[in-house]
């Protein structure tokens, strides 16, 4: 029973806290519309006895949704202008020269034949190349390492001056042959690069790209057993390359070319190391993506050696984007011309008329008169 009449006390305060709450409530608000009444009839007032700065401020109202309409509409001429102007001079300026060899990254007709080279070349690497770079890398010093790798890159220097000068490409030949002199004596044989030093960038060529300078462009992907990557036109050139144009075939004894060779090879194998990890984890074919590499960088040498053989190809890239520039400023212009914006303007003019006559007419008249108008004096 207690327990009830404390509940019962507790509804009763419950209730009268909520009616006062209620009744405050009630009375703020009926306040506060009380206080914008007064002050939309004070507001009324002040606009019935100044009726030339209502309109004044209806015609700035007006002016200023105008001007906000002509800023917005010319901006977006001159940005669809501009888009257009750039999309259409962008697809004028594609570069000419196709890939070829881009396309034929997912054209593989030898694919059957491909795979299992691939796997022939991949167990042989397992087996014998691979342990070989991996004990080479362990037991010969950073600097050294890199001596070889600098000699043996010297030596490929040869094949890619002669394959410049068969591509009747002149300058880079004459780059690359400034570059296999230097390295070669002030270089020590190579074991130093000092022509990257002095700007002589590296360069690589072979009797391939040669073939692709003159006409064969077009070739599929071939994989052969111990040569590895290349297609059809690449695995034609290099023996060419080999036995005319590299130092090779002119070393005697044989034994000692075959292991200069050799030696070459798992300098590079040992190179080639420090992607196998970007390898296992890029890929989940490893074919496909050797192949996809192996096209994308022939594309890219295409390309490259296309845009060398053309000395004013780049005087021609940087007419074309003055040209751009100057077509983007002429449609911009063009643009603000042929935009409603002058229309605008004019509406804008005649909406303000009014609050300039209503202005003149609340003007004293004395103030008219302050500057009478001076009379002809005769002689």
């Amino acid at each position: 029973m207690r327990v009830v009449k404390k509940l019962r006390r507790g509804l009763s305060w419950l209730l009268l806290l909520s009616a006062s709450c209620s009744a405050f409530a009630v009375t703020t608000a009926s306040s506060a519309s009380n206080s914008s009444k007064a002050k939309t009839v004070e507001l009324e007032q002040a606009d019935a006895v100044n009726p030339t700065k209502t309109a004044s401020t209806a015609a700035t109202t007006i002016a200023d949704s105008t001007t906000n309409a002509a800023d917005a509409t010319n901006a977006t001429n001159a940005t669809n202008t501009t888009n257009t102007t750039n999309t259409t001079n962008t697809a004028d300026t594609v570069n000419t020269v196709e890939l070829d060899e881009a396309n034929a990254t997912t054209a593989d007709p030898y694919e059957r034949f491909n795979r299992i080279m691939f796997q022939f070349n991949e167990v042989a690497d397992r087996l014998v190349i691979k342990p070989v770079a991996t004990l080479y890398i362990k037991i010969i010093p950073k600097p050294l390492s890199k001596g070889l790798s600098n000699f043996y890159n010297n030596i490929d220097t040869i094949p890619t001056v002669a394959n410049d000068f068969l591509q009747a490409n002149f300058y880079q030949g004459t780059s690359d042959a400034w570059r296999l002199t230097l390295n070669s004596t002030v270089g020590i044989l190579g074991f130093f690069d000092v022509a990257s030093s002095m700007g002589l960038e590296p360069n690589k060529e072979d009797f391939g790209l040669t073939l692709a300078q003159w006409g064969y462009r077009n070739s599929n992907y071939l994989v052969l057993p111990f040569l590895g990557p290349g297609t059809v036109r690449d695995q034609i050139g290099w023996p060419i390359n080999y036995y005319f144009l590299t130092i090779y075939p002119y070393i005697y004894p044989v034994a000692e070319r075959n292991e200069l060779y050799l030696t070459g090879l798992v300098v590079k194998r040992a190179e080639l190391l420090r992607y196998q990890n970007v390898l296992a984890e890029a890929s989940l074919d490893d074919y496909t993506f050797i192949r996809n590499a192996y096209m994308q960088r022939r594309a890219y040498q295409l390309e490259r050696n296309a845009e060398l053989s053309n000395p004013y190809a780049e005087k021609n890239k940087q007419s074309e984007q003055g040209s751009i520039s100057h077509d983007d400023q002429d449609s911009i212009s063009t643009a603000e011309q042929s935009s409603p914006s002058t229309d605008l303007e004019k509406n804008k003019k005649v909406e303000q008329s009014p609050t300039a006559s209503a202005d003149q007419n609340s003007t004293p008249r004395t103030e008219q008169h302050s500057s009478p108008p001076a009379e002809k004096v005769s002689v």
